[in-house]
């Protein structure tokens, strides 16, 4: 049987090199342990460009704000999909620690997978029709306000 040496989570200093060398356009700081990084993003060529924050702190999960322009609903009372609690936060993965966990890199999955919301978001906002997939577990509060399940952050040994 082959034998895999344990995943360990990966540091909020770690995170902020890699950030940093994987996504220049980023301005990563940290605040003590919380990992904060901003910058503009174009998903696709033709698209608005949008400012995003990521924060990050150990055994939490990882959150990503939309600045600006902030996401409009298309009527007052139907909620940008995909979101968490609030229209400028959106819904990336599903906090159960399944999607994402504590040994991945933000730069490889979090980052992306905002490029990727933002361009379903431009298109729920055209169309009326969420074409990004994923669950729907209702609006909740931010992944980024939650502590990540003990299976979801394994120690650094």
């Amino acid at each position: 049987m082959t034998r895999y040496p344990p995943v360990r989570r990966r540091t909020v200093a770690e995170q902020a090199v890699n950030l940093r060398h994987c996504h220049p356009w980023l301005t990563v700081r940290l605040e003590r342990d919380r990992l904060v990084a901003e910058g503009r993003m174009r998903p696709v060529v033709g698209m608005r460009e949008y400012a995003v924050r990521l924060s990050y702190r150990t055994r939490f999960f990882p959150r990503v704000e939309i600045l600006a322009p902030t996401p409009k609903r298309r009527k007052p009372d139907e909620p940008v999909p995909h979101t968490n609690g609030a229209d400028h936060v959106p819904c990336l993965f599903t906090p159960d620690g399944t999607d994402w966990r504590a040994s991945m890199w933000l730069s490889d999955t979090i980052v992306p997978w905002t490029a990727e919301w933002l361009l379903f978001y431009e298109g729920w906002r055209a169309t009326g029709l969420w074409l990004g997939g994923g669950t729907l577990p209702g609006r909740y509060a931010s992944p980024g306000d939650q502590p990540m399940p003990p299976e979801a952050h394994p120690a650094n040994d």
